[in-house]
């Protein structure tokens, strides 16, 4: 790249930071020494960083606006700059929207604070006819189906619907032991 800002350390072995500070706040980036771990634990030989070394946020952006938040106690969101979880996408931190997830990686899809491994809230829908889970399959001979596998076993069972030209009818929902 022409026309760059060089900041160069030549012994290879060191590393190299470069430290914008506003008296408040320092943002550094650099690169890693030989050995890691220098600056920023956890870090490994020759790493490239980035971070905030006070009690605030980082975030990304382009077209002059906020797109990713790495907020001070770790969560990420993506699409909003207050994260409740450990991932938060596409949702402002309301109780409900989005995909979160938490520590306990637990996912929410429409909820913060997922009490299962996978927590579907639709939320406050008056419309009778929207689904809170909907599956489409564009197969002929096979519907959407969910399987219940247990790996201690043979035995496991799905739920489904069946396709037309499966014989069993005409997208009939099913049970089956596979």
């Amino acid at each position: 790249i022409s026309n760059a800002f060089v900041l160069e350390q030549t012994t290879g072995t060191t590393d190299i930071w470069q430290r914008t500070r506003n008296g408040v706040g320092s943002l550094y980036m650099g690169v890693e020494s030989s050995t890691g771990a220098s600056v920023l634990a956890g870090t490994s030989a020759y790493d490239s960083v980035l971070f905030e070394s006070g009690n605030k946020n980082l975030h990304l952006g382009t077209n002059s606006a906020i797109r990713m938040t790495l907020n001070n106690n770790g969560n990420v969101g993506i699409g909003t700059t207050s994260p409740g979880a450990l991932l938060a996408v596409g949702a402002s931190g309301a109780a409900s929207g989005g995909f979160y997830v938490t520590s306990a990686t637990n996912v929410g899809i429409g909820t913060v604070a997922p009490s299962s491994l996978l927590h579907i809230s639709q939320g406050n829908v008056n419309a009778a006819d929207t689904p809170t889970l909907q599956m489409t399959s564009i197969s002929t001979t096979n519907g959407p189906w969910i399987s219940f596998n247990n790996t201690s076993t043979t035995h496991n069972s799905a739920i489904g619907a069946t396709a037309a030209s499966s014989g069993a009818g005409d997208d009939k929902f099913a049970f089956y032991d596979i």
